[in-house]
Order: structure tokens, then C-alpha cells, then sequence
């Protein structure tokens, strides 16, 4: 087990690790599991919209949400930056958040909305890609 050092406490669990902020930020820890900030409980990730590896780890939570209100709990996230879809009939529109490497290439990973109107139909919908792909299929928005 490894505890706190300086600025960036960490908090381990059976050797696994992350640092998180004295801000009280959303902590994803080793086993799947976040802490909303200090004092508050431990919940498995996925279960709330708090972060990106929730919404990587249940796209679904997605369903029903406008781009802004994503953007609102995910701004500021390390490495990820919001943008506009780069191709298609809706160039330009949309809403994108692609992660990207300290040396500014995208990992594939990103959270892609989309208005409505193309291939998939009229109304908006959202796209997940994880490392391995898709993840979640065509999500309602």
C-alpha cells in the first residue's frame, strides 16, 4: 500500500494507484472504483456521469444528454480536448472530445455527438470509441 505525497495525494489499494488533487476532484482507483471527494463513499465507476472512464465504462450513460451538459462535467479533464466533427455532412457541427498524447496525437479514444440527419437517421445521437473500438453502439441524444 503507498499513501499521500505532497500536492498530489495518492491513494492506493492492493498496488494500484492514481493521484488526485486536494480539490476533492473524482479519483478513479485500481479497482474499478471512484471517490467523489474526501469523506464520501466509494462508487463503482460507470454508475454516475462524473468522468470519462464512466462514460468509457458505461457509454449508456450518455442517453438522453445534450453536448453542453457533458461538456460541463468533463471540462478540464487531463489530455482530452473538446472539438467540432472533422468529416461528413455535418463538418464543422457536432461536438467531439478526443484524448490526445503528451505529444498531441489522438489515441483513438474520444466521445463524438452528432445532430441528426445523416446515415443514421434524423434525430442526434452519441458515438463512444474506446482503445479497442466502438464501445455502446448508437446512443439516443
Amino acid at each position: 500500500m503507498r499513501q499521500g505525497c505532497g500536492a498530489d495525494r495518492a491513494i492506493a489499494y492492493d498496488g494500484y494507484y492514481n493521484t488526485a488533487n486536494n480539490a476533492g476532484t473524482l479519483l478513479t482507483l485500481g479497482l474499478g472504483l471512484r471517490r467523489a471527494g474526501p469523506g464520501r463513499a466509494l462508487k463503482p465507476v460507470g454508475s454516475a456521469l462524473g468522468s470519462v472512464n464512466d462514460i468509457l465504462a458505461n457509454p449508456q450513460l450518455l442517453r438522453g444528454m445534450k453536448p453542453a451538459q457533458v461538456e460541463a462535467i468533463l471540462k478540464g479533464t487531463p489530455g482530452w480536448k473538446s472539438e467540432r466533427l472533422g468529416k461528413g455532412s455535418r463538418k464543422g457541427q457536432g461536438w467531439v472530445f478526443r484524448e490526445y498524447t503528451n505529444r498531441d496525437n489522438p489515441t483513438g479514444r474520444m466521445l463524438r455527438w452528432h445532430p441528426g440527419g445523416g446515415h443514421h437517421g434524423s434525430d442526434p445521437y452519441w458515438r463512444v470509441k474506446g482503445n479497442s473500438g466502438d464501445l455502446g453502439g448508437i446512443i439516443p441524444g
